[in-house]
């Protein structure tokens, strides 16, 4: 085998092990940015966990041979970097904000585990807020509805107290 064929062999190997470890992929066009961009946008991404490479697109759909669809293999053309996830929604969230500051990098597709995401849908899940959050929300949500029982029921209570008090203030003048 050629030195060449070796080095793409081992790419391909190195792309399909980071697809298989990565809960989420989003595929970007990079094309406009700078050095000092994708440096800066790669900083970022590591700081979460996440990483941004930049492949060929023939070796991408070689790496994914089992997930190739048409919507994929359209968007494989042109310069195309690769951003691996280890969670859903952190990387789409970087880049979104990335592409809202600098203007780039264009979402091509996102990849999850079960299907492939529109650009369109990749910026929703960039909307989502983080786990903590929902978390946070959903046990606001638990306790504001047994507070607003208790509060609904001693209205009753004070209510019939007050009523009382007032009977008996009456019978006693």
């Amino acid at each position: 085998m050629s030195q060449s064929k070796l080095i793409k062999a081992d790419i391909i190997q190195s792309l399909k092990l980071k697809f298989a470890e990565a809960k989420s992929v989003v595929i970007v066009d990079y094309r406009g940015l700078t050095v000092a961009q994708v440096s800066d946008l790669r900083r970022k991404l590591k700081e979460s966990g996440g990483e941004l490479l930049v492949a060929k697109n023939t070796l991408i759909l070689r790496a994914l041979d089992n997930k190739v669809t048409k919507e994929l293999t359209e968007a494989l053309n042109g310069p195309t970097a690769v951003v691996f996830s280890p969670d859903e929604l952190s990387s789409s969230k970087i880049i979104a904000s990335y592409a809202k500051s600098a203007g780039l990098p264009k979402v091509k597709v996102g990849l999850t585990s079960d299907r492939v995401l529109t650009a369109a849908e990749v910026a929703v899940l960039a909307t989502i807020p983080r786990r903590e959050v929902l978390n946070g929300k959903l046990v606001g949500l638990l306790v504001s509805q047994p507070t607003r029982l208790v509060w609904t029921l001693s209205g009753n209570f004070s209510k019939l107290v007050r009523t009382l008090e007032a009977v008996r203030q009456k019978k006693v003048n």
